[in-house]
């Protein structure tokens, strides 16, 4: 029989409540003593009077505030994990949160039921219902959690994401609580590990999210996870790969896994070297006869460029087929239309990451400055002041100061430079005949476009197929004359 210990439920909030999110948590069946949290670190006014009204009609919660707001979503744990919370187990959740009647006690049953080292047990996560860009894009995620994370259990590391999770207290406070850095929950995991302790993804128990409900919203998100991910490298990673305690197979899944975070920017870089550096050098000038009357100069790759070509033609064809791996089960199922649908929209959303993730890691080089970004808070930036970390650099704080500015996806200045990116990989599209560059340089033309008039713009819709097929094309066309 089980024994159910003191519970705690933890609600972090920042600009983000939603009411129906608050009252699932409230709603909880735990036979056990039960208290729930609201960590609120919100800065508007009319959002802490939604907060402070609801805690009036539901006096169960526990409403916790700082007045020193600092470490991100780290420290608003930290600060009432250490110094208000005591209950031995603890779930947190995030303000987009749906979570059933059961969920926490389902949760507590699967942690108490696995071995002590087993220090938290994450939970699957579906996508609320909503409508617009998160009905059309959220659809991809979930095979993360059908597909990938089911199997790290038994192949590779098991990272908790925040929210969904139920954690061992006294495994938080013996490895001194959450780092204060942008993917908290990814780093506090590895440490854990590195400590001897692990987690269970638990396929059974899942609760709703909200997939972000605008293309500016998953900018945000994105801009979170690279800079997580790059931080994690830097600070934490080179130890995990040390530890004993940790697998190599472990090591392989952290490094293969978040470095694909980070991919869309090493494939511009790779797109600018061999479409517009390289041709620039070593192509030949070619005339070529495209009407009567109308000759023009193209640039056609010699022996060594043609190499680079087909590594390209590769690559993209690699990066093409194997997130459509796991969709592909569903597409010869009941809503094949409906998943084939989503995959082509997915197209430009996904192939226009390469201009802000790029931005991401050039930001965190040069200022050494990770910020955390609520993906549900609405602010935009604040062109009046700019945080500008620890530079170590010799030029002026003005000129610091406009770098960081430019470099801040928050800012109109990362929609700008897709518009230049897309417009100069077309014309070099043309001017190299390396048409499956232009899927990429359409993509990020339709994002500048979809940020102008909206993603329910119906041109804008239309045009949000033509990347996939261009991309299918030109890789048939390639294949053709490649190999036959």
């Amino acid at each position: 029989m089980t024994v159910y210990e003191p519970l705690a439920i933890i609600m972090t909030i920042c600009n983000d409540f939603k009411k129906e999110s608050a009252e699932s948590v409230t709603s909880q069946f735990y036979s056990g003593d039960l208290k729930i949290y609201f960590l609120d670190d919100s800065t508007k006014d009319d959002v802490k009077q939604e907060i402070d009204q609801f805690c009036l009609e539901h006096p169960q919660v526990i409403l916790i505030r700082r007045v020193v707001k600092k470490d991100f979503k780290a420290g608003n744990l930290n600060n009432a994990l250490f110094n208000h919370i005591k209950e031995p187990y603890f779930i947190q959740v995030d303000a987009d949160q749906m979570v059933p009647p059961g969920f926490a006690a389902g949760l507590y049953e699967k942690l108490a039921s696995l071995p002590s080292d087993v220090w938290f047990v994450q939970c699957a996560h579906y996508q609320n219902p909503q409508t617009g860009f998160a009905y059309d894009i959220g659809p991809s995620l979930s095979y993360m959690w059908k597909i990938f994370l089911r199997l790290k259990n038994v192949l590779g590391f098991v990272p908790n994401f925040g929210h969904g999770v139920i954690f061992r207290r006294e495994v938080f406070e013996s490895i001194g609580g959450y780092l204060p850095l942008v993917a908290e929950d990814l780093t506090i995991s590895a440490i854990a590990r590195m400590h001897g302790y692990r987690g269970y993804y638990e396929t059974g128990i899942a609760s709703g999210e909200d997939f972000p409900e605008s293309y500016e919203a998953y900018h945000k998100q994105q801009f979170k996870y690279v800079t997580g991910a790059v931080e994690f490298f830097h600070k934490i990673f080179w130890s995990f790969i040390k530890s004993s305690n940790v697998s190599l197979l472990e090591k392989i899944d952290v490094a293969v896994s978040y470095s694909y975070n980070l991919l869309p920017a090493l494939v511009l870089l790779y797109i600018f070297f061999s479409t517009i550096i390289l041709p620039a050098v070593s192509a030949e000038l070619v005339m070529l006869t495209i009407a009567p009357g109308i000759t023009l100069p193209f640039l056609v790759p010699d022996a060594a460029n043609r190499l680079l070509c087909t590594a390209f033609y590769l690559i993209t064809l690699i990066m093409l087929v194997a997130p459509m791996l796991p969709a592909a089960l569903d597409i010869f199922k009941k809503h094949g239309l409906i998943t084939f649908r989503m995959l082509i929209l997915c197209t430009p959303i996904y192939i226009s990451r390469m201009v802000p993730c790029l931005m991401s890691i050039l930001k965190y080089i040069l200022f050494k400055d990770a910020e955390f970004i609520t993906t549900g808070d609405t602010s935009k930036l604040d062109d009046s002041s700019f945080k500008t970390g620890e530079t170590g650099r010799s030029w002026g704080k003005h000129i610091s100061d406009t770098l960081h500015k430019m470099l801040d996806i928050r800012g109109e200045n990362v929609y700008r430079i897709k518009l230049v990116t897309g417009l100069l990989l077309a014309f070099f599209s043309i001017r190299t005949l390396n048409f499956i560059i232009m899927s990429y340089a359409m993509s990020l033309i339709i994002s500048y476009l979809i940020h102008h008039f909206g993603w329910e713009n119906k041109i804008i819709r239309v045009l949000c197929y033509f990347p996939f097929f261009i991309l299918i094309f030109s890789l048939v066309i390639w294949g053709v004359l490649e190999f036959i």
